[in-house]
Formats: structure tokens, sequence, C-alpha cells
């Protein structure tokens, strides 16, 4: 499914930055795909392709786990950020 022209506006790196014509020109190319709570989007050591992933709802929860079990949260991210930046 598509992201909505109201779900492309809440993503912050596009909200001030892109007109109206050219979000409904980069809409064709997005890809919305839903997680349930609690569910694991990607690991340290997954390779991702080059692309852009942006929260269009909801908090990812962004954690690494110790040898001995610990988790630390590194950060929660929300609504409208990106994250995985680095594949581009």
């Amino acid at each position: 499914m598509q992201a909505s022209l109201a779900q492309i506006t809440q993503i912050k790196v596009f909200a001030d930055d892109l007109e109206t014509t050219d979000k409904l020109n980069l809409q064709p190319y997005t890809v919305v795909k839903p997680y349930r709570k609690g569910e694991i989007t990607f690991h340290e050591s997954d390779f991702l392709p080059a692309k852009l992933y942006a929260i269009a709802s909801g908090v990812i929860k962004v954690s690494k786990i110790t040898t001995t079990g610990k988790e630390t949260i590194l950060r929660n991210l929300g609504t409208g950020e990106i994250f995985a930046a680095p594949a581009l």
C-alpha cells in the first residue's frame, strides 16, 4: 500500500521542504508496511537496502542487547522520524 499525502507530509524531512506536487510525485515510490506492537523490524547485523525508512505512526524503540542479555535502549523514535538513514 502506498503512503497517503498526509503520511508523507508528516515525515519531518519532507514536511516543510517539499511542495505538494513533489510529495505527489514521490507517492508512487512509497510503501507502507504495518508492524505489530513488540515486533522486531530490524536486527543490528541485517543488510538494509538503500531506502528511506520513516515512521508513519507509533513509536519504534531502538535498543541493543549485550552479551549478558541486558537491554540498553538507545533511542525512541516517533511519528514522522526517519531511521536506518546510513543505508542510503
